[in-house]
Order: structure tokens, then sequence, then C-alpha cells
């Protein structure tokens, strides 16, 4: 899984099985110099990684209600069977 972040010109990759990757992409927009590593641009990257996992963890405590299905009214129900979205 990849978690991904695009902030004030920067791009985050955080992989669960360990590759990361941080982009700036006003300066390298083609994403080709992989700054995670980067002592001068360590900052900006733990900012972004703390971002994220916030992100993932207000979403993981969302998710419930997060694509719940709604209640369906009959009218919906037989206009979507009769385009046949629904099986009858």
């Amino acid at each position: 899984r990849i978690k991904s972040l695009h902030s004030n010109g920067w791009k985050l990759h955080w992989g669960s099985d360990g590759r990361h990757e941080l982009f700036h992409l006003d300066e390298d927009p083609g994403e080709k110099k992989n700054l995670i590593g980067d002592v001068e641009h360590a900052a900006r990257r733990d900012t972004l990684v703390e971002t994220v996992n916030e992100l993932v963890k207000r979403y993981e405590q969302d998710a419930p209600t997060i694509g719940a299905t709604p209640e369906m009214d009959g009218a919906t129900q037989a206009a979507l069977e009769a385009l046949g979205y629904l099986g009858e």
C-alpha cells in the first residue's frame, strides 16, 4: 500500500514495503531526484509523513461512515432496476 500526499509543491509517497519517495515538484517536475534521504529536506519529509499519518488516522476513524450505503427509497430502486443497474 502506498500513501501519497501533495503539498505546497512537494510530493510524498510512503510505501508499506519500505520504499519511500519525496520530490520537490517545482524543481523536479519529472520526479527524477528522490529527496527522501536528503538531510537538507528531513524536516519537510517528517512534516509530510506526520500529515499523511494524521489524514490516514482521521480516515480510519471516519471509515464506518465513508462509503456507507444510504437507505434507498422504492422509486429510486425501481428506476435503477429499469435502467439495469440493480437486479430484480
